[in-house]
């Protein structure tokens, strides 16, 4: 009977010590991640999670201290359980879940690929048309119509004057144009050199023709054709070979090492990945797409999207220790959050309809 009661004593003892004290404010590790916790500055925090885990606390009338740190300081402090809650935008994964539990998801979404924006074809001819390259390859052209064109005045300036003007600035401008018309195999025949000199010249010019019209054709049809003129990314079997960004230590950055057999260059945030992407100093961008649209909309500008097609599917929760008692108690009160109509109401405030 003796050892009964001090076993029943023992097992009351050890549930008394699991539970924390009710007038000690829970530690709360928060990640900033944009919509998801959004530092306001002034220790002030909003955000998706944020609210939600307000209105989770006033329910269950529970005092707590919001403390920020990184992704990986806060799996960490949670698994060892140093941390009462983990909130922030946190992925459930098989992994994850080894070392620490998770309360139910709030929001089910998926990985997304940033890349720039496709635009209008007539857009696109547009701006390859006056790119760099494009001009820089039209001012070489000419160059070499007026140096062919300087060549046949010299021979036609005094036995042809009449078409070719020894004056020097009218001169020049009809040896440049009998030199384009006779590249283009145009010949107006308005022009036509007599001397020996400047009719060796327009043959070697004619054959000569021949290979520089062919390479200008194939370069403007490769610059315009249709295939290139499209969104040259639209899902991850185009995203091998290319740069491709990720932040670090998250499931982007895992997706793309593991599935896809691509090292990214990893950024510290998700504002500096978008300001690469940005600045050309990366093809595309692989995170969590409600992330990614919010930090676009924010500050990343017309130029950028987020392609429509979800990678894999990812589940958002709070982490809590291992074996943490509150997990049941605050399960229910998350329940009754996300089936109101406010959440509904906070959802579309952050991520839009």
């Amino acid at each position: 009977m003796r050892t009964v009661l001090v076993t029943l004593l023992l097992l009351l003892s050890t549930g008394v010590a699991a539970q924390p004290p009710a007038d000690e404010p829970l530690r709360v590790l928060l990640r900033v991640a944009p919509p998801f916790v959004i530092d306001e500055g002034d220790g002030e925090f909003s955000g998706i999670s944020v609210d939600l885990w307000r209105g989770i606390a006033e329910d269950r009338q529970v005092p707590y201290e919001f403390e920020v740190v990184g992704l990986d300081t806060m799996l960490d402090v949670v698994a060892a359980g140093d941390a009462d809650v983990g909130v922030g935008a946190t992925t459930v994964t098989a992994v994850r879940e080894q070392r620490l539990d998770f309360m139910h998801p709030f929001l089910s979404s998926g990985l997304a690929i940033a890349a720039p924006s496709a635009g209008s074809p007539w857009t696109t001819v547009l701006t390859r048309v006056v790119s760099w390259d494009f001009l820089r390859a039209v001012s070489a052209l000419a160059v070499l119509l007026l140096a062919v064109g300087v060549v046949v005045w010299l021979f036609e300036r005094r036995r042809n004057p009449d078409e070719f003007q020894s004056e020097t600035a009218r001169g020049l401008w009809s040896s440049f144009w009998f030199a384009a018309v006779t590249m283009t195999t145009v010949g107006y025949g308005d022009k036509a050199p007599v001397s020996i000199g400047g009719r060796v010249v327009a043959l070697v010019w004619m054959f000569a023709s021949i290979i520089v019209i062919s390479f200008f054709t194939a370069s403007i049809a490769t610059a315009l054709t249709v295939q290139s003129l499209a969104q040259g990314i639209e899902g991850p079997s185009d995203l091998p070979g290319l740069r491709v960004g990720a932040v670090r230590a998250t499931t982007g950055a895992a997706y793309l090492s593991s599935e896809l057999e691509i090292e990214p260059r990893e950024f510290e945030t998700t504002r500096k990945a978008v300001r690469a992407l940005a600045r050309d100093e990366v093809d595309a961008l692989v995170h969590d797409a409600p992330i990614l649209r919010w930090e676009l909309r924010e500050h990343g500008g017309d130029d950028l999207e987020v392609l429509p097609e979800r990678i894999e599917r990812q589940d958002y929760a709070f982490v809590l220790p291992p074996g943490s008692p509150r997990r049941e108690d605050l399960n229910r009160a998350l329940l009754d959050q996300i089936e109101s109509p406010r959440f509904v109401r906070m959802l579309e405030f952050y991520l839009g309809r």
